[in-house]
């Protein structure tokens, strides 16, 4: 990834962006990274990988936690209720 300092970005904004719609150009101020310029078609693509990353996360945490799981089925938690209701 290429790097700019903020005044070489505002100087050179026309490489950077192309330079960005090859790969990612990091901008830095003050010696720390402070921005990344991207191509919205880049962009997109780690969203949509970050989407299905976390999708597949949850899912995974889901599955753990079911498998953990004391519940019972509808008609079992309608009893149970009928007869704590009688109680």
């Amino acid at each position: 990834m290429r790097s700019y300092t903020l005044t070489e970005a505002s100087n050179h904004q026309e490489e950077i962006f192309e330079q960005a719609s090859l790969e990612p150009v990091l901008v830095t101020q003050r010696s720390q990274p402070s921005h990344v310029i991207m191509s919205f078609d880049t962009y997109q693509h780690l969203i949509e990988r970050l989407t299905k990353l976390e999708d597949k996360a949850l899912g995974k945490v889901a599955q753990a936690a079911l498998s953990q799981s004391s519940m019972v089925g509808t008609e079992t938690f309608v009893e149970s209720l009928k007869k704590l209701a009688i109680s």
